[in-house]
């Protein structure tokens, strides 16, 4: 999640909690499972399955070109 969360710094992905914490918390427990469980991330599923989403009219085509207004960048499918 932090390494993804870099990818947007106005975000503040370097953000801490006044006990030096990450802002967003211990998510070991939940790393811990997707490991055991080998779970793709949900990037993985909206590429493999994005016809059946289209299809099926669950989401525009227009979700798959999200462009920031502020920066100008997109969000890019890294195949991960």
């Amino acid at each position: 999640f932090s390494e993804k969360l870099r990818q947007f710094p106005f975000l503040g992905a370097d953000r801490k909690e006044s006990s030096g914490a990450p802002w967003y918390g211990d998510i070991d427990n939940i790393l811990s499972v997707k490991r055991r469980l080998k779970c793709k991330s949900f990037a993985w599923f909206m590429h493999r399955f994005k016809n059946i989403y289209e299809d099926a009219g669950l989401i525009p085509p227009e979700t798959f070109g999200l462009r920031s207004s502020a920066t100008g960048e997109c969000l890019t499918y890294m195949g991960h």
